[in-house]
């Protein structure tokens, strides 16, 4: 079939420059202090021909992630990508009903649980780092105990409750962005 996949730096591939053809960056932008280096760098290995896909939570759907360093609306995406891109068309990962019940369930749930282990909302005060560590100890456990009929396709959600669309707004949960003709650098 001759595809082949690299595990390496996103904000520097081990790969020569124009080396390929196509790049997915799934819910890895938003991980950057920076999300431009690593948009660089994706543009950087693409062919002229190349085709980048960037999927991202939609800023307003994120929920609690201390590692998402910067959330993007639309049109901060399109901007981004069109720094690094000819041409960019940004969509939304949308979803039916159910899943968006589901959500709403799940976030309920998890206010409860940060209502009553941070009551005074000390994890928006303290300095980041501690707040990191603690979710990452925490959360684990907390699915542990809480997320058990979540889990495992326990919801009877599937891919087919999910699709792309044109129609983009704060209620769609992730934005997708195609990207394709990296701009050549001075």
């Amino acid at each position: 079939i001759g595809l082949r996949a690299a595990c390496t730096n996103a904000a520097a591939l081990g790969l020569r420059a124009a080396s390929i053809d196509y790049a997915c960056s799934s819910h890895l932008v938003e991980h950057f202090d920076t999300p431009a280096r690593h948009v660089a760098e994706v543009a950087r290995v693409l062919r002229s021909s190349g085709t980048a896909f960037f999927l991202t939570p939609n800023a307003p759907w994120d929920y609690e992630n201390p590692f998402h360093l910067v959330l993007f609306r639309p049109g901060e995406l399109r901007s981004l990508l069109s720094d690094h891109f000819e041409d960019v068309t940004v969509l939304g990962l949308d979803a039916t009903a159910r899943v968006r019940e589901d959500f709403v369930a799940r976030r309920a749930k998890a206010n409860k649980v940060l209502g009553y282990l941070d009551p005074m909302d000390i994890r928006h005060r303290v300095p980041r780092h501690w707040w990191i560590a603690v979710y990452s100890r925490v959360l684990p456990l907390t699915y542990r105990l809480l997320a058990r009929s979540d889990s495992g396709g326990g919801t009877g959600i599937t891919a087919d409750d999910y699709f792309v669309t044109e129609d983009v707004s704060d209620e769609t949960p992730v934005l997708f962005g195609i990207a394709s003709r990296p701009k050549t650098r001075a």
